[in-house]
Order: C-alpha cells, then sequence, then structure tokens
C-alpha cells in the first residue's frame, strides 16, 4: 500500500513520459490510496491538458472514468483540522498536505513527483524513481 499524489495518477492513466515509470509502481504496489481531493485536482489536470490540446475531450473521459475506477474506492476523507496541523507542520500547501497526512495515518510512503514537497518531508515523499529503486 502506497499514498499516491494527483500527479502519479495522470502518469499513469495518461500517455506521455513518465507512464511506463508509473505503470511500473502499479505492479511494484496496485493499493494506491488516495484523499478524496485528488477528484478535483485529477479534473484541474484533465481540463488543463486539453486546453493546451495536446487531449481530446474524448480521451479526457476515458481518462476520467479509468482514474474512478482504479483509485475511486481507495479514497480517504480526512480531518481538515489535522491536515491544517500538517500544513503548518511541513511548511506546505494545504492541498499537499491531505496526501502527506494520508500517508502518515497509514504508515506508508507518499509517492509523488513534486520535488519541493519531496524536499519538505524527506522521509515520508518518495519520488516514482527512489520507490522503484532507480
Amino acid at each position: 500500500m502506497i499514498v499516491v499524489d494527483t500527479n502519479v495518477i495522470a502518469y499513469a492513466v495518461l500517455e506521455g513520459e513518465k507512464n511506463d515509470r508509473a505503470g511500473r509502481l502499479w505492479e511494484r504496489d496496485n493499493q494506491w490510496m488516495v484523499p478524496a481531493l485528488w477528484r478535483h485536482e485529477f479534473i484541474n489536470v484533465l481540463v488543463t491538458t486539453m486546453r493546451s490540446g495536446a487531449l481530446s475531450r474524448g480521451a479526457a473521459t476515458e481518462a476520467w472514468q479509468r482514474a474512478v475506477e482504479l483509485y475511486g474506492e481507495n479514497e480517504s476523507a480526512l480531518d481538515l483540522k489535522e491536515v491544517l496541523e500538517t500544513a503548518m507542520r511541513y511548511r506546505i500547501t494545504g492541498y499537499d498536505a491531505q496526501f502527506l497526512h494520508l500517508s502518515l495515518l497509514l504508515g506508508v510512503p507518499l509517492i509523488s513527483e513534486d520535488r519541493a514537497l519531496q524536499r519538505a518531508a524527506p522521509d515520508r515523499v518518495w519520488s516514482m524513481e527512489r520507490y522503484l529503486g532507480g
């Protein structure tokens, strides 16, 4: 079991340079936990990618459906007061704090490609490459 950031979900379901690495991550550990916030962030990723012309409306809809099927049942609602404490303790955004807080609650790594988040909690937040051992 791991907690994954929205960027990892995007790499897993959208074609791109990190798609293969996200696939290897899934093969290693396919119980990806997420805070409920992931849906809002992922919708924004899809809209932004469509607006850039890199993703069609149909592909965005398919990516949304696939992501919900894969990760929707692994969502956790969090106590936002506790998330606030995590954000303040690690000096990170409230959005990032939801993923980190879930990781702390579950006692598992948070996998994220966000370098600032990795620096804020290096003992807890791992890149896909680091987690995969290479």
